[in-house]
């Protein structure tokens, strides 16, 4: 089942309202999240991380009602809208899937990206739009975790179709991978269709 993040979890995307708890909530229920048309202003960092015993489990799925209507309002500083990663060494999120939705913003708060992540394993994103941002709008990151061994701890098998990310300040897909990691030669970022 697909949970509405309105009906369910209170997020107005009245363009007015700040929906960073819904919606923090609605990511925090591990559940499939649908989005519909509506702008939904987010103010602060929205979060999802595994932190359990299990080496694999869900990431998240959320669907908006199209590229052009369903819009996160971005008006986190110095940070990403949503960021995705493991507190624990090879503990992975897997099947992820995100799609008809776009991250813009009206405030354009200093250094402010779109979505991050590391730890990620099989995911997609289906027309995305990621536009106007003042830092990244996909913000890939290696090696990172309580550990100093990077080469199984970034994201593997990501793709991007028919995804819009422009006329952000930043660079676009950014990956980082820190001093001392390998993982980037053992894994790939897949793009399709992408501008």
């Amino acid at each position: 089942d697909t949970y509405n993040v309105q009906t369910a979890f209170g997020a107005k995307g009245d363009g007015a309202t700040d929906d960073s708890a819904a919606m923090q909530s609605a990511l925090d229920s591990g559940k499939p999240l649908f989005a519909p048309d509506g702008t939904y202003v987010i103010t602060r960092t929205l979060i999802y991380k595994s932190s359990g015993t299990s080496t694999y489990i869900n990431a998240p799925r959320l669907c908006g009602n199209g590229m052009w209507t369903t819009k996160f309002d971005n008006r986190v500083a110095n940070g990403p809208m949503l960021i995705i990663y493991s507190e624990v060494d090879y503990k992975f999120l897997t099947a992820g899937y995100f799609c008809n939705f776009s991250i813009l913003s009206t405030t354009h708060p200093v250094n402010s990206h779109g979505i991050q992540f590391s730890h990620l394993w099989q995911t997609r994103f289906d027309n995305v739009r990621i536009d106007g941002l003042t830092g990244h709008g996909y913000y890939i990151k290696f090696g990172i975790g309580t550990g100093t061994v990077g080469d199984a701890q970034g994201p593997i098998m990501i793709q991007i179709n028919n995804g819009w990310i422009m006329n952000n300040q930043g660079i676009g897909i950014n990956v980082e991978n820190p001093a001392g990691t390998q993982a980037i030669e053992n894994s790939f970022l897949d793009i399709r269709n992408s501008f």
